[in-house]
């Protein structure tokens, strides 16, 4: 659809906008990411179900919309599209971040690059990691594609509102993925979940949520 998108405003206008164009490689780096992350790490388990019913099932549906208005109203840069950059600049930032500092961990706890960072023992024997990104809430990674999908849906502007769709429901989406998640971690680690709800309150949004 990315490749489609712009081949449709070139064939009609004799080429891509910018605007168009920053969105499609802003949606094909998230896309690329992704696909490393599912080769890396297998979907398993109801979350994992979940992750790939949406990649498969909500995605097609949800990347294209943006860029569907802008092929239909392609407009050029305005002030306001810095702000979207800078969005998805941070979101790319905190969902890398937090995404590599997950598979460190999971490999090798005693990693040096995450020496200091604080750790909640657990009466399993697993340890959790509550520094870095993950001492900032309790699931910055979805904190991250939210804000790179912000990023990419902002410069459509909110008529039709329609741009906004993926994000409400990403959103939605992702709070029931980690509300799963969470129940299962409660009932799996007990106590030690608990203490690392204390450690760190807010799931997804920084003081607020």
């Amino acid at each position: 659809m990315l490749v489609l998108a712009l081949g449709e405003q070139h064939r009609l206008r004799g080429g891509p906008s910018l605007p168009l164009t920053l969105v499609a490689a802003a949606q094909g780096l998230c896309l690329l990411r992704r696909l490393q992350a599912v080769r890396r790490t297998p979907p398993r388990g109801w979350g994992g179900f979940l992750g790939l019913l949406g990649a498969l099932a909500w995605l097609p549906f949800a990347l294209p919309l943006p860029l569907l208005i802008l092929l239909r109203r392609p407009r050029g840069l305005r002030p306001g599209d810095s702000v979207c950059g800078v969005l998805y600049a941070v979101g790319f930032w905190v969902s890398h971040g937090a995404s590599t500092q997950r598979t460190l961990f999971a490999r090798d706890p005693h990693d040096p690059r995450l020496a200091g960072l604080p750790r909640v023992p657990t009466a399993t024997g697993r340890v959790l990691l509550a520094g870095g990104w993950w001492g900032l809430v309790r699931r910055p990674d979805h904190l991250g594609e939210l804000l790179m999908a912000l990023g990419w849906s902002l410069p459509c502007g909110l008529s039709p509102p329609l741009a906004l769709v993926p994000v409400v429901v990403g959103a939605a989406l992702r709070e029931h993925r980690a509300s799963v998640a969470e129940r299962r971690c409660r009932r799996e680690l007990g106590r030690g979940w608990d203490l690392l709800c204390r450690r760190v309150p807010h799931r997804l949004l920084p003081h607020i949520y």
